[in-house]
């Protein structure tokens, strides 16, 4: 059973209904967030296919379609469509309801305590390719923004809290919960082996570089796209 695709398929389903919707918009956004959005796919898809080759993660035929590119599955490399789809609707959201800058000046230092926080752990798990490249990289994002200090940080780091909810849901389907074995399995040497119920903690990581990623580039496009029309 195609389970992997069955999730890929739920996750879409409610932002791409409302994506209509008439206070949202999010359709008429579509323009900023498909460019950045298939750039920060490229990224992860490299990363995504050198981990496989190596065996860092892989994935069980019982709950794919059995199409693969390369060495992944299709739904590996639609869910970093899906996904990220998904996750800025839900940052869409957050502009919406919240009031932009609810955070105050607190947002660069969370970056930057993060960044920190990150790069002094990876000298200790070097080794451990998932978790050491995954402090890395995300580490080197937020610190770029902590000295950007961009406006919609405050709104990123509200809409990642948000997403944790949805992402324990679909990545606990993905690495076992309520299956008979997971659909994405992880060599526990290239990671700390701690688990948030079925998943890797670095997982958590690797969804808040995923989502900066996409967010930067689309209100960078946003804007981009704001003068052009002007």
């Amino acid at each position: 059973m195609p389970v992997y695709l069955y999730a890929l398929l739920l996750s879409l389903a409610y932002p791409l209904a409302q994506s209509f919707e008439w206070r949202l918009k999010y359709a008429t956004k579509w323009k900023a967030l498909f460019p950045g959005m298939l750039i920060t796919a490229a990224f992860f898809l490299v990363w995504d296919e050198i981990f496989t080759r190596r065996g860092v993660w892989g994935f069980n035929p019982d709950y794919l379609v059995g199409w693969y590119l390369g060495h992944m599955p299709i739904e590996e490399w639609l869910f970093f469509i899906v996904i990220p789809f998904a996750s800025v609707f839900i940052y869409e959201c957050v502009l919406f309801f919240f009031k932009r800058g609810l955070l105050g000046n607190s947002p660069k230092y969370i970056s930057a305590v993060l960044a920190i926080s990150l790069f002094a752990l990876s000298p200790f798990v070097y080794g451990k390719d998932y978790t050491f490249w995954t402090c890395v990289f995300t580490g080197t994002a937020l610190a770029l923004h902590a000295y950007w200090d961009k406006p919609y940080m405050g709104d990123f780091y509200i809409s990642y809290l948000i997403h944790l909810l949805p992402f324990f849901i679909v990545n606990g389907v993905l690495t076992g919960s309520w299956l008979e074995a997971p659909i994405v399995w992880y060599d526990n040497a290239e990671n700390l082996g701690i688990r948030l119920f079925t998943i890797p903690i670095e997982d958590s990581i690797y969804g808040m570089l995923l989502l900066l990623m996409n967010v930067s580039f689309y209100e960078c496009l946003k804007i981009k796209l704001a003068v052009k029309h002007n």
